[in-house]
């Protein structure tokens, strides 16, 4: 909290160090089980992230996907759901649809949707993935067998 606090008053309230502190909070809130407390600094940092770095930028996508996991463990899959799909639309809309900034999203999304029993939709995210870890590290590569086997899953 120091450190957020000695952040406000040098840098201001919309700097991006201040939305960094703000999520690191929200972390820790997070794993104490105080959830709508950590909702509540996710917010705040990806309103700071949005203002100051724009909306396309990872800061914004890893805040989203921090927004959604929250979501989830509140049991608020719709909520998640938007959450993963606004972070795919804008980091595919900066980085293009198969960047590995993207992996990760499109996996965790893929995991929500096979848990709603959404087996397209999941498909969907895990085939994306799969081509983008097919992409850059091969088809031999140890994580992208690993999305395989979860696209195998839901075939």
């Amino acid at each position: 909290m120091r450190a957020l606090e000695l952040r406000l008053v040098f840098l201001g309230k919309g700097h991006p160090q201040v939305a960094m502190s703000c999520s690191s909070i929200a972390s820790t809130q997070m794993k104490l089980g105080n959830l709508e407390a950590a909702l509540e600094r996710y917010e705040e940092a990806l309103a700071i992230f949005i203002a100051s770095v724009g909306p396309r930028h990872v800061f914004v996508a890893a805040t989203l996907c921090s927004v959604a996991e929250v979501h989830v463990k509140l049991d608020k899959p719709e909520q998640a759901m938007a959450c993963y799909k606004h972070a795919i639309e804008n980091r595919t809309a900066d980085v293009g649809a198969l960047h590995p900034s993207l992996v990760y999203i499109h996996y965790e999304f893929a995991i929500l949707l096979e848990r709603k029993t959404l087996f397209a939709e999941a498909r969907s995210h895990f085939a994306t993935a799969l081509a983008a870890l097919t992409a850059e590290y091969g088809a031999d590569h140890e994580e992208t067998q690993s999305i395989q086997a979860c696209l195998d899953r839901v075939d």
